[in-house]
């Protein structure tokens, strides 16, 4: 397929994103501790804000690599990305870079990257109907061919460099190790380049897309019904397209003696005294929550403790660094220990460790089943149960709701081997949960696209 390449380029037109406005909130669940050294709990709230005119926004390069194997054929499915597919270079402007990949048992170019200009935009949608289902799946072939493709641009500009993954089966050919490609993922992240996955059915492996996705600098989603597959699509667009910071890495630094765990499974450095969290990207109306677990040494009464929290974050158009503290930084007091029995837990934050936590032990429960280890399921439940009670956070909000429904599941993931929908079902909720991101399964995007 043949397509045009202009020559000079206009300014962006058609294509803003709101003014930057990134704000972190901070509120410990609990502030006392006991003379003897307690564990407490921070909640830092980041949202990515809307404000002022628009700006240009930042282009994207993008490179969309589908799965054409065999098992494509059925409940249209291949068709529905086509027309999710369709949808996101309709959305493109000039400034913007596409590319487009099939896989199946054979890698092919259907469009080698390109500017996104009308002409082009209608070559590549002509190009999507020769796509047809066919063999098996050389999933990592097809996604390295679409970094190259996205490589090609990465000199010409500030862009958001980005491959969108989709497939509907397993890494059949090539580099199937899952620690191979999640490490490689992260290798092209450093190089600028991030990884979106989407799969679909009972038969992916949802903690390699999850690995790729993750290391890769963006994020795994799984798609529940082909119906809603374009929708998974135009969500993960419509982020993108909102970008207001890349790449944050939330610093804290810690007084001495404090240990720090993070309880989102966020990809996460350590020094002495010091931890980095590396949260990605956020987009404009997007809200992260990032809890931390200090496990607090004994001290003197009327000792404060001020663990220090920084954001740190690129801005999407500039590149420029900047950094940004909360407006309130964390105080934890050493108090008597009647102070701290009748301290009350601030409702909204125990709420989010408290289901932080039952999501951490659904994803346990999860890997108990899959590993067929059915005893350590009841096991791990009770000591979530133990652990929330000490905490008192059986009360907070929306936890009862959730370990009621973790407790039901476990019945089943107790005895034998959860069918594929139901484990891929628990273990999205979880990620989603865990990550702050919204499940286009269920809340479809806004109309801002």
């Amino acid at each position: 397929m043949s397509l045009a390449h202009p020559e000079n380029r206009p300014p962006l037109k058609g294509a803003h994103y709101p003014a930057m406005n990134i704000k972190i909130t901070t509120q410990a669940a609990t502030s006392l501790i006991r003379p003897s050294g307690s564990t407490r709990y921070i909640v830092f709230k980041i949202k990515g804000e809307a404000d002022g005119p628009d700006n240009p926004r930042v282009p994207l390069n993008l490179s969309l690599v589908l799965d054409q194997s065999g098992s494509m054929a059925g409940q249209e499915k291949l068709e529905l990305v086509k027309k999710a597919a369709a949808f996101v270079i309709d959305h493109l402007v000039e400034q913007d870079r596409i590319s487009l990949v099939g896989f199946d048992d054979e890698i092919v170019v259907v469009g080698p990257a390109c500017p996104a200009t009308q002409t082009n935009r209608q070559l590549l949608k002509a190009g999507l109907h020769k796509l047809k289902p066919g063999g098996s799946t050389k999933l990592s072939e097809g996604w390295l061919r679409g970094i190259q493709e996205v490589a090609k641009s990465q000199s010409e500009g500030v862009f958001i460099n980005q491959v969108w993954l989709f497939t509907d089966g397993q890494a059949q050919q090539g580099i199937t190790d899952p620690e191979e490609l999640a490490t490689q993922a992260g290798q092209f992240r450093r190089q600028g380049i991030i990884t979106t996955t989407f799969g679909f059915g009972n038969d992916t492996e949802e903690n390699l897309l999850e690995a790729i996705g993750e290391k890769g600098g963006a994020r795994f989603q799984h798609i529940r019904e082909a119906r809603k597959i374009p929708q998974a699509f135009a969500g993960e667009l419509q982020e993108r397209l909102q970008t207001v910071g890349r790449e944050l890495a939330l610093q804290i630094n810690l007084p001495a003696g404090i240990e720090l765990e993070n309880l989102n499974d966020f990809e996460m450095s350590r020094t002495e005294g010091r931890a980095i969290i590396r949260l990605g990207d956020v987009f404009a109306g997007e809200e992260k929550q990032v809890v931390i677990k200090l496990k607090l040494p004994s001290g003197t009464i009327g000792q404060v403790l001020r663990p220090e929290a920084i954001l740190m974050y690129s801005e999407p158009l500039t590149g420029a660094g900047r950094e940004v503290r909360p407006t309130e930084q964390i105080s934890l007091t050493y108090a008597p220990h009647n102070k701290v029995d009748a301290e009350r837990l601030e409702p909204e934050s125990a709420g989010i460790v408290g289901r932080m936590l039952v999501e951490r032990a659904r994803k346990e429960m999860l890997e108990a089943n899959r590993r067929r280890e059915f005893r350590k399921v009841p096991v791990i439940l009770e000591r979530l149960r133990g652990h929330l009670s000490r905490a008192h956070l059986l009360d907070a909000p929306g936890v009862a709701r959730l370990l009621n429904e973790l407790e039901q599941q476990s019945q089943d993931a107790g005895q034998a081997l959860l069918d594929a929908s139901v484990r891929k079902a628990m273990h999205y909720q979880a990620y989603t949960a865990q990550k702050s991101y919204r499940d286009y399964n269920i809340s479809p995007p806004e109309d801002k696209i």
